[in-house]
Formats: structure tokens, C-alpha cells, sequence
């Protein structure tokens, strides 16, 4: 990435950054209620740890899409490619989250 170019851009990289914060946020909440402690034996912990992820990656994708896909048709220096970097994490991470707990048990 040159970092000149991502400077000096005409346009503010507007949609980049709402790609930016939509993956994060998204990030933040996978890794929130996949760490959280288990529940009482019984209860609908994992269904509810599935729902809500289900829900914000459901709303996420295509927000983060959508502002990756106009970020690349006004020019956004690496605007399409920092939305599908973060689709991507947080692909990797519920891979890595559902390998740990087939492995370790954890």
C-alpha cells in the first residue's frame, strides 16, 4: 500500500472508513460472544451465541459489500480491498474460534 497515494487522495475516503468501522464492529462482537463465559449446563447459550452472530455478520456482509463496492466506484484508494480484508477476518476468525473448540474443548 503507498501510503502517498492514501494521503493524497482528492476525496475524503468516506466510504473506506464506514468499511472500516462496520468490520470491526463485527469482529469485536464475534470475538465477545465466542470468549464469553459458558453457561449453566441446559440453557440456550450456544443457541444465542449463533443467533447473534448469525445477525450481525447477516447485517454486516452486505453493508460492508455495499460501502466496499462504492468506495472502489469513487476511487477510494484500496477501499474494495479493506472491505473483503475485513469480511475475510471475520471468516478466519470463526474458523479459528470453531477449531479451538473442537480441539481443545475450550
Amino acid at each position: 500500500m503507498d501510503i502517498e497515494k492514501l494521503i493524497g487522495q482528492k476525496q475524503t475516503p468516506v466510504c473506506t472508513v464506514i468499511s472500516l468501522f462496520i468490520s470491526f464492529v463485527v469482529w469485536v462482537v464475534i470475538l465477545e460472544e465466542a470468549y464469553r463465559a459458558p453457561a449453566p449446563e441446559g440453557s440456550f447459550f450456544p443457541l444465542r451465541l449463533m443467533g447473534l452472530i448469525a445477525v450481525v455478520v447477516y447485517i454486516g456482509l452486505p453493508a460492508n459489500i455495499l460501502a466496499g463496492l462504492i468506495a472502489s466506484a469513487r476511487g477510494e484508494y484500496c477501499g474494495g480491498q479493506i472491505a473483503v480484508l475485513g469480511i475475510a477476518l471475520w471468516f478466519l476468525t470463526g474458523l479459528l474460534i470453531l477449531a479451538r473448540k473442537i480441539c481443545c474443548g475450550a
